[in-house]
């Protein structure tokens, strides 16, 4: 969960106590008192702001309502009042309409003990919210937050006592030189900090970027406690020659690429800096490496029926192509390079120069008259594109005619069979790309495939869909069934087959060619698992965990088939999941984990033993107990 995440969540707490009663009577009110220390120690924290939200009319600023829009847009949930207000907020400011102003939160700064007192807090359940400028709260999925949040219930005429606690952040400092050992000025260092898309691993790069200085030299600081990658960019105007002979081919300039400390390029190679509450890590040393640079050229022809193509407003959309590179197998974040895209010659022809040794896709983007485009499906789209694929691998010298095909995309038609027969249940089913065209750093392409990731395919009533022009690459299957009453409790997605050949667990590959039809089966027979999360004494967990059930080895690729659950100390770590596909489990709990981490082959490894067998049967109800990963 990005610190962006963690602070939308932080500013719901807020927002939740003013969704509650707004037209209630004013309530009989109590005190809060408390103290604020550093975590695993009794040494108070002074100066720390303490808010607590007051009830007040339903409101939210322009910027709180953005950044809820945008966590659900990364694929988390709210309640749909919150959701619906955040998107009224937006439409209202976009017609100069500004939301009212909000009750300000009852607010206390802590003193040199760290202790605070804040009366006439309205009575019954309410949050205690403490924030200083680079202290952090208790970790939480495996982040640690900007604020430390408690949960309380005020009674009237009482005074409740709370304990908040801070981590201060650490700071990490060092030097980067090139490979003569002379230091590397204005050279951008920043933190990488790992996490988990669809089971792949990631690095999401830090807010708090810095350049070195003219003497090589960086320090960062307020780092939240966690574990890091340190990346370093060396800054050059343009690569340097070392030779202008170019008759073999080779291309004779070194450029800078993103390097990893201790001066490697695999993240797998790289060393992890640990920061725990107020480190300093100092001489972390980085050779910034520099790799000989390659030029791509080649052209890109078109199977797309010739015309003339005109935009939403009329304006002819000239038939030239734009390319886009992406590293083959990187995750994004990870190489950190940026490739800008190229626009080739009304003749097709491109070029893309400065390229580092490696294995790349290329994409190229042209106007179609249908297809995909950047705001709408097919159906609907007024400047649809049609797309292209190539891969090459590069190896330090040029390579050249590369031959890009675009095509106007395949029709991948389907049925849904429930228990064996057609039906139309109520199914939200997507296909998400799963390959590098999410990587591209051109704009259209990049919003053309979130568009096909947002579409919900029509179900007819026999069960058939279609979607529609999809360009070639790969594709991840993801289905919801929605609360209905044509479907029992127990139904779940089953299987996604592709002829004589399962595509649901490894995803579906479209070509150029005519595809085979889908056929999407839901079973009603899906078992339930009553669950309990234990501590190391096998007593109630006293912590909040995240269970998950885990599928066998040979499924484990597929993200869709993990079930979690929220096992919270308030409910003694009881939870329950159901709607699962009869098979063999693994049961896990996590009191502190990074959210889709247990989706990661590598990470789950390590606490193989750590895991409870579950059998789940067919329309049965079993039982299970698991302790919690500290």
């Amino acid at each position: 969960m990005t610190t962006k995440a963690c602070l939308a969540i932080a500013m719901f707490v807020i927002l939740a106590a003013t969704f509650a009663s707004q037209n209630a009577p004013p309530p009989a009110t109590g005190t809060v008192q408390g103290i604020v220390t550093r975590e695993g120690t009794n040494d108070p924290v002074p100066d720390v702001e303490i808010q607590i939200p007051v009830r007040g009319p339903v409101s939210m600023s322009v910027e709180q309502a953005r950044s809820l829009t945008e966590y659900v847009g990364a694929g988390n949930t709210i309640p749909q009042d919150a959701l619906y207000q955040a998107r009224n907020t937006l439409a209202n400011a976009a017609q100069g309409v500004m939301p009212p102003k909000p009750t300000p939160p009852l607010r206390a700064i802590t003193d040199a003990s760290g202790r605070f007192s804040i009366p006439n807090v309205p009575a019954g359940e309410t949050h205690v919210i403490a924030q200083l400028a680079g202290y952090f709260g208790p970790a939480s999925d495996g982040n640690s937050p900007q604020v430390s949040i408690r949960h309380l219930i005020v009674a009237p005429q009482k005074t409740e006592s709370v304990q908040l606690t801070l981590i201060p952040g650490g700071t990490i400092s060092g030097r980067v030189t090139d490979a003569n050992g002379k230091p590397q000025a204005d050279a951008m260092v920043r933190l990488l900090r790992q996490t988990y898309v669809f089971g792949h691993t990631d690095y999401e790069p830090m807010p708090g970027g810095k350049s070195t200085d003219d003497r090589g030299e960086f320090r960062l600081y307020r780092v939240p406690p966690g574990e890091y990658l340190l990346a370093v960019q060396a800054r050059s105007a343009r690569p340097v020659s070392l030779s202008n002979d170019m008759s073999n081919g080779t291309n004779a300039v070194q450029i800078p690429i993103l390097t990893l400390y201790p001066g490697v390029t695999d993240p797998a190679r790289a060393v992890q800096l640990i920061v725990k509450g107020g480190d300093e890590l100092t001489g972390i040393s980085v050779q910034a490496l520099m790799a000989p640079g390659a030029r791509i050229s080649g052209k890109v022809t078109s199977t797309l029926p010739p015309a003339v193509l005109t935009g939403a407003r009329g304006a002819v959309r000239a038939p030239v192509a734009t390319v886009s590179i992406m590293p083959h197998d990187a995750i994004p974040g990870s190489n950190g390079q940026y490739y800008p895209p190229v626009t080739a010659s009304p003749e097709g022809n491109f070029e893309i120069p400065n390229i580092p040794p490696g294995t790349y896709d290329l994409i190229a983007r042209l106007p179609a008259a249908y297809g995909w485009g950047s705001q709408n499906p097919p159906e609907r789209a007024t400047g649809a594109w049609a797309f292209g694929r190539n891969t090459v691998e590069v190896r330090g010298a040029n390579v050249e005619n590369i031959a890009i095909v675009v095509n106007g995309g395949i029709d991948v038609p389907g049925r849904v069979m429930v228990d064996g027969r057609p039906a139309s249940p109520a199914l939200s089913l997507t296909l998400i790309p799963d390959d590098s065209a999410r990587l591209s750093f051109d704009e259209p392409a990049v919003n053309t495939f979130n568009q096909i990731a947002q579409y919900k395919v029509k179900i007819d009533p026999d069960g058939s869909f279609k979607f529609p022009a999809l360009p070639e690459g790969r594709y991840r299957i993801q289905a919801a069934l929605l609360a209905s009453a044509s479907l029992s409790k127990s139904a779940y997605l089953a299987d996604v087959r592709q002829g004589n050949l399962s595509v649901y667990d490894n995803g579906l590959t479209v070509t150029t060619r005519e595809a085979n039809p889908l056929v999407v089966f839901i079973n009603t027979n899906g078992g339930i698992l009553n669950g309990s999360v234990l501590g190391q004494d096998r007593s109630p967990a006293g912590t909040d965990a995240t269970a998950v059930l885990v599928p066998s080895d040979n499924r484990r690729q597929n993200p869709e088939m993990y079930f979690v659950a929220r096992a919270t100390a308030d409910n003694h770590g009881g939870f329950a999941l159901s709607s699962i596909p009869p098979g063999s489990y693994k049961l896990f709990a996590w009191a502190n984990v990074k959210p889709g981490a247990y989706k990661n082959a590598e990470f789950l490894r390590q606490f193989e033993n750590r895991g409870v067998p579950v059998t789940v049967l067919a329309n049965a109800v079993v039982s299970a107990e698991v302790e919690f990963i500290p």
